[in-house]
C-alpha cells in the first residue's frame, strides 16, 4: 500500500530536539498534538525515541530502526535500516500514514522521503545534544501555522511540504 510518509517533531530554538536521550521540555499541549496526529498510523523511530515514549503507544504500529540485531523492543517490529522500516510500514494494516518520529539520525535519513513535516516550533532556547535537520530546503512550503501557548511557552504548530 502506498501510504503517505510524514515526519513529526517538536523543535526548540536552534532546532534542538533532545538532551541526554530525553526531550528537553515538558509541554502537555505538544504531547496531545503528537498523540492525536499519530493515532492510527505507523511510527518509525530509533531506540532512544522508543525508550523516551515508554515503548509502544496504543492505536499505532511501531517500527524501531536499530543496527543492533541483538536488541529487542517489546511490541514493536525491528528493522536494520530506514529503507527496511519504510517497507514494513507501507505493508502495515494500519490505516493511517507513516510517521517518522526521531531521533536525529533517523530524521536526517528520512526527511527527503517525507511528503510533509509536522513541526511544533518552540520559541524557547533549551540546551541539547540532538538537533533536527534544516528543513528549509527539503520542505520550504508552509501549508499552515497555528500559534498557541503552553503555560509560559510560545508554540507554533506548523505544517510544511516539499516544493
Amino acid at each position: 500500500m502506498n501510504k503517505p510518509v510524514y515526519a513529526i517533531a517538536a523543535v526548540g530554538a536552534g532546532r534542538v530536539i533532545g538532551a541526554a536521550g530525553r526531550l528537553p521540555w515538558v509541554l502537555p499541549m505538544d504531547t496531545r498534538y503528537f498523540m492525536e496526529m499519530t493515532r492510527g498510523g505507523v511510527m518509525i523511530e530509533g531506540p532512544v525515541c522508543y525508550a523516551e515514549l515508554g515503548g509502544v503507544l496504543p492505536d499505532r504500529e511501531t517500527i524501531v530502526v536499530s543496527r543492533d540485531s541483538s536488541k529487542t523492543f517489546p511490541g514493536a517490529s525491528c528493522a536494520a535500516t530506514p529503507e527496511a522500516a519504510l517497507e514494513l510500514a507501507r505493508a502495515s494494516a494500519m490505516p493511517g500514514p507513516v510517521w517518522v518520529c526521531g531521533g536525529q539520525w533517523l530524521y536526517e535519513a528520512m526527511l527527503p522521503r517525507c511528503e510533509r513535516l509536522y513541526l511544533t516550533e518552540i520559541a524557547e532556547t533549551y540546551p541539547g545534544d540532538r538537533f533536527f535537520p534544516d528543513w528549509r530546503e527539503t520542505h520550504p512550503r508552509l501549508l499552515s501555522a497555528r500559534a498557541a501557548r503552553d503555560g509560559e511557552v510560545s508554540l507554533v504548530f506548523s505544517v510544511y511540504s516539499r516544493p
